[in-house]
């Protein structure tokens, strides 16, 4: 009888056991709180201000600045993050933040500044206040010129608007759309593999190639245009027929030109000509002597 009604008690606490067990299975744990990261901004230090032969005046837009552009009496950087920045004198700068993709470039045009990126396509009036009118799309470069803004970007796309608001779409037969300039009549665009487009409308466009060129950058100035790449660069007088040179001067990602001088930023250093082709370099530290990976150049006129 003894070890009967044992035998029952032990059955009943290994039934509860097992039911406890279960219970316990039952409930899930808590998932572990993540506290957001603190967003990560373009520094207002790396837009910095240069004299080139004590006489014309550069705003750089080094590390995460990618773009600079002037209209209606305001300078605006665009950069990382979603970050831009702001500025009456070039000098002081007020930083924004509009979305938190990168933002490539920025031009003004129809009393407004566009910037394209891998946030899409934007626009304002003042710089201060931006709306985002396309969210799409992986854009590198944009030009304005004869009423029209024309961008390009990834896998050949390109993307034209006379007010920078409402814009139309269309693809060039190269992967990569890494810039573009306008100038004597005609858009110029530069991709991958040397592949240069040229255009009179900005919406129908012809196909050159510059063997050995990887086109980072175009600017029209001293009646020819010079593209610049990873492995030297090329001018033209009319955007068609391009003679290339190697030069380690000149292997940047950014070409400017103003007051009679091109100048071209190969990293941490800045490259001059008076005509396209012959180069001479300086490297371009911060006011403590820290060398700048410099991505863009506004010339002041």
């Amino acid at each position: 009888m003894k070890n009967k009604l044992f035998c029952i008690l032990l059955g009943i606490c290994i039934l509860f056991t097992n039911c406890s067990d279960k219970k316990e299975d039952l409930i899930p744990e808590e998932p572990p709180i993540i506290l957001p990261e603190t967003p990560e901004q373009a520094k207002i230090e790396d837009i910095l201000n240069i004299s080139i032969d004590n006489e014309t005046f550069t705003i750089l837009g080094c590390e995460d600045w990618y773009g600079v552009a002037y209209g209606n009496g305001k300078y605006v950087a665009v950069g990382d993050y979603g970050n831009m920045a702001h500025s009456t004198n070039g000098t002081n700068w007020t930083l924004i933040t509009i979305g938190s993709n990168k933002w490539n470039d920025v031009v003004y045009g129809e009393n407004k500044f566009v910037a394209v990126g891998y946030g899409g396509i934007s626009y304002s009036i003042d710089g201060i206040n931006w709306t985002i009118v396309s969210e799409s799309g992986a854009w590198h470069a944009i030009t304005y010129g004869e009423g029209k803004f024309v961008a390009v970007g990834n896998n050949g796309y390109l993307a034209y608007s006379t007010d920078g608001i409402s814009w139309k779409v269309k693809k060039l037969p190269f992967l990569y759309g890494y810039s573009i300039t306008y100038g004597n009549g005609k858009y110029i665009a530069g991709g991958n593999n040397g592949n240069l487009a040229y255009s009179k409308d900005g919406i129908n466009w012809d196909i050159t190639q510059v063997d050995d060129l990887y086109v980072y950058s175009i600017v029209y100035g001293n009646e020819k245009y010079v593209a610049i790449g990873a492995y030297g660069a090329a001018y033209s007088t009319n955007g068609i027929d391009w003679i290339y040179y190697p030069s380690k001067n000149v292997t940047g990602y950014c070409i400017k030109y103003e007051n009679e001088m091109y100048i071209v930023a190969n990293r941490v250093t800045l490259s001059t000509s008076k005509d396209g082709i012959n180069w001479d370099s300086r490297t371009i530290t911060n006011e403590i002597g820290e060398r700048k990976v410099i991505n863009s150049i506004y010339i002041v006129k």
